[in-house]
């Protein structure tokens, strides 16, 4: 991949219209047959089952494909060949899995918890500690190569020069790039959440103690990339060093991060009240972010004891109390030991 990039030299020239070139050969997800469906379906809920209970999934099965199944098979090609013939739809699971996947948890379904998006649908990796010495002991360094490989990477793509995805020498649908970079997930305060997709962005946000900065990553116009890796060196350590000003209850007073790990209609209604505040330029602010590139957090790494602690820190940061000094005791105790507040982005 590396060696792609670097002879693609950063997105400046190449053959325009390889990445998505094999789009309109690539087959259509096949619907599956309403008997193997229901085969799948039994052997799926064995291992969860008593003897009765596999009996009673069996004889709803059997009646299933004897009634309702075959009419709703028959509208399900009706709806696949209806989304092909019009070019609406990519496949005809696309708009089940969207609705499943965008769609905020009732409060008026008691069966179903109110929840976030960070816990159901955001997976993340962590990454071991880089061998060479030079990134390993210099994080801002380390960050500044992983964005300018990412850069190149969203220069690619916005070129068209990124080599199409392969598997058993079948191209992959590449579809889902065109929404990688400059995509956010926005809440809304009826139905689904929105995916807004800004393709002509060129800034990174960085986030580093609950702040906000953003910088130019390429340029407006031809979309080449308007930094190298030292740029990126110099302008991390302008953020870390100036986010270091503040401390860390007043930077947890203004913690917005957090507020995205709200349940999803509670995230929504704050939201709202923020953009509907002029005043404070808040909708401005919210589209800077929501239109980035990506996002970059620049928060220092405690690295977790455990699996929980880690994927806690990942989701929504940490907290802890603020400790200030027990004047009657020589030692420091929290001084609000209910309200920790919010440390990391």
């Amino acid at each position: 991949l590396h060696a792609d990039l670097e002879s693609q030299d950063d997105g400046e020239a190449g053959t325009f219209g390889i990445t998505f070139s094999n789009q309109d050969r690539l087959p259509r997800l096949p619907i599956p047959k309403l008997e193997e469906t229901a085969t799948k379906l039994l052997q799926f809920l064995e291992a969860l089952q008593t003897g009765p209970q596999k009996l009673h999934a069996q004889q709803q099965v059997l009646e299933f494909i004897r009634r309702d199944g075959p009419i709703l098979q028959e509208l399900l090609r009706q709806y696949e060949f209806n989304g092909t013939r019009t070019g609406t739809l990519g496949s005809y699971i696309e708009e089940l899995w969207n609705e499943s996947h965008l769609l905020p948890r009732s409060d008026h379904d008691d069966s179903v918890s109110p929840s976030s998006t960070a816990y159901l649908n955001n997976p993340f990796f962590l990454l071991e500690d880089s061998p060479d010495p030079e990134f390993r002991n210099h994080p801002i360094r380390r960050a500044a190569s992983l964005t300018m490989a990412t850069l190149k990477v969203a220069s690619t793509i916005r070129h068209e020069t990124f080599l199409p995805d392969t598997f058993k020498n079948q191209h992959l649908c590449m579809d889902q790039y065109k929404a990688v970079f400059g995509a956010a997930r926005v809440p809304q305060l009826q139905g689904d959440d929105e995916i807004d997709v800004y393709p002509n962005s060129t800034h990174v946000v960085v986030m580093c103690r609950a702040q906000f900065y953003y910088f130019q990553a390429m340029w407006p116009d031809s979309g080449v990339l308007a930094v190298d890796e030292e740029d990126l060196v110099d302008i991390l350590t302008a953020v870390y060093n100036n986010s270091r000003q503040t401390d860390d209850a007043t930077a947890s007073s203004t913690c917005v991060g957090v507020l995205t790990t709200l349940p999803r209609h509670e995230w929504a209604n704050v939201r709202a009240i923020l953009s509907s505040q002029p005043e404070h330029d808040n909708q401005q602010c919210l589209t800077i972010i929501d239109s980035a590139l990506f996002v970059l957090v620049l928060d220092d790494h405690v690295l977790p004891k455990n699996a929980d602690e880690a994927a806690a820190d990942i989701l929504h940061g940490t907290s802890k109390d603020l400790l200030e000094p027990d004047v009657h005791h020589g030692e420091t105790r929290p001084a609000c030991p209910s309200t920790p507040i919010q440390v990391g982005s």
